[in-house]
């Protein structure tokens, strides 16, 4: 038997197969221009047919233009004659330029059923409606459907694909953000700004409306990495409590990397459980506005008097200020740099009375920013 019998002879039985089965030869692949091809249906509004029979399988693409999520709803019509419904339908949603492996499916639809909601980059998706048990004309689904996509804008979602750090979904800080594992190995990037020095903490917990306890698993890891992917900090199987992390951030450029605690299978990993993620930060030239300098102290010594303070760790230097008067008239003396806590006055004259005070600054490309002014104190300098 040569190639080209051998090829028809196979290729004979399939199509008998396929006769035989009520399978479409069509249901199997779909090339991409016949996927753009098909028609669009508008989110948020109810598109009903019908297959028409058995191996009978209908193609739909949808745009979702703007930020959110979504997922589908599908179910019997109405008006449909429930001995039609049969075996029912089954749906699957995939992504433009791979139309082989879905994201999501859902099957025996003999009701309304729906996909978990799905957050995806807004994109152009692909949706295919076929028989459940496409195996004889008895089981074939000929009832009307509908069906609709489910779409909430909302810029707070994550979004696939950001599965590197290459794609990390830009967040911003002080700005709640939600996310979840599509798989158990799915991986979520997230990359956020800073555009000078201060305090952040980063905080992950399952979100207390859409999480279920029993289906977190063992839950998520999270680390955090600078500009150069170098780990900065991290925190490990954050399941059923807030989980955060206190870090001194530099200016530039931070990457969140989210993943499964155990990636082993849906029971262990946190699959479709959704999380809440927040950075709060707050750069040190506001943050000093809020503080005061404590902890002041004045010795008078022999024609001199010594200041003392409380350092503030971020701060980038101080100044003193004194008068011989205790609410007015006071003059910068020394502006000293945040190593010093120490400031010897040698610029007095003996048995005179002299008020101190002190305040600490910041300074962020250049300017400075001042906080509060210390508690004034006098001494008599001896």
């Amino acid at each position: 038997m040569n190639k080209k019998t051998a090829k028809t002879i196979i290729a004979t039985i399939v199509f008998a197969l396929s006769m035989i089965w009520g399978l479409s030869l069509n249901s199997f692949a779909i090339s991409q221009a016949d996927a753009d091809n098909s028609p669009e249906i508008t989110v948020n509004v109810v598109k009903t047919d019908k297959l028409e029979g058995q191996g009978s399988v209908k193609w739909y693409k949808v745009n979702v233009t703007e930020r959110g999520y979504f997922r589908l709803v599908l179910g019997p019509n109405a008006e449909a004659d429930s001995k039609d419904i049969n075996s029912g339908w089954k749906c699957t949603i995939f992504k433009k330029g791979d139309l082989t492996a879905g994201i999501a499916e859902i099957g025996g639809v003999t009701k309304n059923k729906n996909t978990d909601w799905l957050a995806y980059y807004p994109d152009t998706f692909y949706i295919k409606v076929e028989n459940d048990n496409d195996h004889g004309s008895a089981h074939a689904a000929l009832a009307p459907f509908d069906l609709k996509v489910e779409f909430i804008k909302n810029d707070v979602w994550e979004q696939e694909v950001n599965d590197e750090s290459t794609t990390a979904n830009e967040i911003i800080p002080n700005t709640g953000y939600k996310g979840f594992m599509n798989a158990t190995g799915d991986v979520d990037w997230f990359k956020f700004s800073v555009t000078e020095a201060g305090d952040a903490t980063i905080t992950l917990s399952p979100d207390p409306d859409m999480s279920d306890s029993e289906g977190i698993g063992f839950g998520w890891n999270m680390c955090l990495y600078n500009e150069s992917k170098q780990e900065v900090a991290s925190v490990d199987q954050i399941k059923t409590t807030t989980s955060s992390k206190e870090i001194k951030l530099t200016k530039g450029t931070y990457y969140i990397k989210i993943y499964s605690f155990a990636p082993y299978n849906k029971i262990t990993a946190p699959v479709n459980q959704l999380y809440d993620l927040t950075v709060n930060y707050e750069g040190y030239s506001t943050a000093i506005a809020k503080t005061k300098v404590e902890g002041i102290k004045v010795k008078a010594g022999k024609k001199k008097a010594t200041v003392s303070w409380k350092e503030i760790s971020y701060a980038s230097g101080y100044e003193v200020y004194r008068s011989t008067k205790p609410n007015k008239g006071f003059k910068k003396v020394k502006s000293l740099s945040s190593k010093k806590k120490k400031f010897e006055d040698k610029k007095v004259k003996s048995k005179k009375k002299y008020y101190y005070k002190v305040r600490a600054f910041v300074t962020v490309d250049g300017k400075k920013y001042y906080s509060i002014d210390s508690a004034t104190k006098k001494v008599k300098v001896k």
